[in-house]
């Protein structure tokens, strides 16, 4: 018996398997004893595994000739199957799951009054797969789709052109998923979660669309901005898109009013962080059955309030235990706010501050600003191997900084920032709310405020695993429908991981796990009708059974698997 390689061209890689020679007909034939698996995943295994299977097959020949070349082989699917017919199946489940926001129709009646002749809803399910499983370039989508199983028969041209069209109807696309979604998973409205995030373009020339603006990466690029509501669980509700040059704080109340008509006359909090902490967005969350809770930056308050922070004879402050204290101050809240056709008016409500003190947030805001001022001293000494991206961790701590044309820093006499560094240091540990459920218990306030990391969870998971960015798009109408079909595919991951958690441990069910068990999945053809499954973990099988795709068997028809497509 030998040690074969089989290439594997689709994933740049070999298959080993063991096999032997026989006679048939009168022709000598090889056929597989052991199928093994794929040498890069081997690798991760064995230091050698060619040299440790090359003995495998030793073993196995010398063991035969000890029984006289008799031995009992038992023969599978498996041990017959050809590597090159592996498919992906995750986009399976994620089919399985779109079509439970009935698209189609939404798409079939759209197209009616268009001349567009391909199948909108096959292009946009296979765009939103290729987003989760193998975030690419719509060009490297087309050609990679045989990688998936059902998935031929896309055409380059019809994908440039439904990228265009699909634009249009973003705004209904987004509200089937919001009510369609209501079937699928409970979505917990009480509070609701907005911020933004922007997406820089490697283009030197803005355009109407791509400006230059305030880069939350700090790129000297044209950036799109990008506006997002989700509810308590983190799950998306609906977003807009925005010009770079635009105020992001201008941004929330348009897109809240678009909001309140998918959810109805329902009590709304509206949560955010301090850079949307604005009297309009006050004003209009302290109205109409709506309230506030907007993070307050005490470095900002012109520090009115230190003279309670810092007294320690403060009774005021209650201990919530292991490191965690706060105080209430009721405030009645004088803005000017800006009306349609009456220009700035003054209004007033009632309020809170709520100041907190968490020792673990002290101590974290320690160590991070030790790394940025570290960084800092380095700059400072060899100001000409650093540019604008390298630096941004610590060049807010240097003086009489500037840059050159190119982006690297220059300055006749850098130096370290000593008094801002000290103003700083003054509230670590230290943050405030401002909000108008006055009669609400305060630590169930900072309870809402705690739960918005799951909004910036959202922008984290399509900037890192969805790879929102880069964009190989120029035409605005394209680049919308980028980011749609990259916040449906979010909604996707999001409202799987709100299933599993109804059954699973958090710790089993993050995204990352999610997606990397989605995307593991995959099925070998071994006859014309039967197809061998693999890697199926316990989070895969979940995730299929969860939205009617069992595939945790070992075998599966072609007529099953097809039927899921359906």
């Amino acid at each position: 018996m030998i040690l074969t390689k089989i290439p594997v061209k689709k994933r740049n890689d070999y298959y080993l398997v063991i096999t032997d020679a026989h006679r048939v007909g009168g022709k000598v034939r090889r056929r597989t004893v052991k199928k093994i698996g794929y040498l890069s995943e081997l690798r991760k295994e064995y230091d050698d595994p060619i040299a440790h299977f090359k003995g495998v097959a030793r073993e196995m020949t010398e063991k035969r000739r000890e029984t006289g070349g008799v031995e009992n082989v038992k023969l599978d699917f498996a041990a017959a199957a050809d590597p090159s017919s592996t498919f992906r199946t995750g986009n399976i489940v994620i089919q399985k799951l779109l079509s439970r926001f009935s698209l189609g129709r939404l798409f079939r009646k759209k197209r009616g009054r268009t001349k567009i002749k391909c199948d909108l809803e096959k292009v946009f399910n296979f765009l939103v797969v290729n987003q989760i499983l193998s975030p690419s370039s719509k060009l490297r989508a087309f050609n990679g789709q045989g990688e998936f199983y059902g998935a031929k028969g896309i055409d380059l041209h019809d994908i440039y052109r439904s990228l265009r069209y699909i634009d249009g109807i973003s705004a209904d696309i987004q509200a089937r998923m919001f009510e369609e979604s209501r079937g699928i998973a409970e979505r917990n409205v009480s509070s609701v979660y907005y911020d933004c995030t922007n997406y820089y373009f490697e283009i030197e020339v803005e355009d109407e669309f791509r400006r230059f603006g305030f880069s939350k990466e700090h790129r000297p690029n044209p950036i799109v901005q990008m506006g997002l509501f989700a509810d308590a669980d983190g799950i998306p509700i609906c977003y807009d898109l925005f010009a770079g040059s635009k105020n992001e704080q201008t941004s929330m109340v348009p897109l809240e009013r678009k909001l309140l008509t998918k959810i109805g006359g329902s009590r709304l909090i509206v949560c955010a962080d301090a850079g949307l902490c604005s009297a309009n967005n006050k004003y209009f969350n302290s109205i109409g059955g709506r309230d506030y809770v907007f993070v307050q930056s005490l470095r900002k308050v012109k520090g009115y309030l230190d003279d309670e922070i810092f007294d320690p004879g403060n009774r005021k402050w209650v201990s919530a235990g292991d490191g965690f204290r706060y105080f209430v101050r009721p405030i009645n809240d004088d803005i000017k706010v800006s009306l349609a056709g009456k220009g700035a008016v003054s209004k007033s409500h009632e309020a809170s501050i709520i100041v907190t003190y968490d020792r673990d947030f002290d101590e974290y805001l320690k160590a991070i600003r030790e790394k940025r001022v570290e960084k800092a001293m380095s700059i400072i000494k060899s100001p000409s191997k650093y540019n604008r991206e390298t630096s941004k961790d610590g060049r807010q701590y240097i003086k009489d900084i500037s840059y050159d044309k190119n982006g690297e820093i220059v300055g006749k006499r850098l130096s370290l920032d000593e008094e801002k560094i000290r103003a700083e240091e003054k509230y670590d540990g230290y943050y405030a709310l401002i909000t108008s459920l006055v009669d609400e218990d305060p630590l169930e306030v900072i309870r809402i405020n705690k739960r918005r990391w799951a909004i910036e969870d959202c922008f984290r998971v399509m900037k890192s695993y969805l790879k929102a960015r880069p964009v190989y798009l120029s035409r605005e109408e394209s680049i919308r429908t980028h980011f749609l079909i990259n916040f449906v595919s979010l909604t996707v991951l999001k409202i799987i991981q709100k299933k599993l958690r109804e059954s699973m441990p958090r710790e089993e069910t993050t995204i990352e796990k999610i997606i990397a068990s989605l995307r593991m999945l995959q099925a070998t053809k071994v006859t014309d009708q039967i197809y061998v499954n693999g890697n199926v973990d316990g989070l895969a099988s979940a995730i299929c059974k969860a939205f009617g795709a069992d595939m945790g068997q070992k075998f599966l028809r072609k007529k099953y698997l097809n039927g899921l497509l359906d």
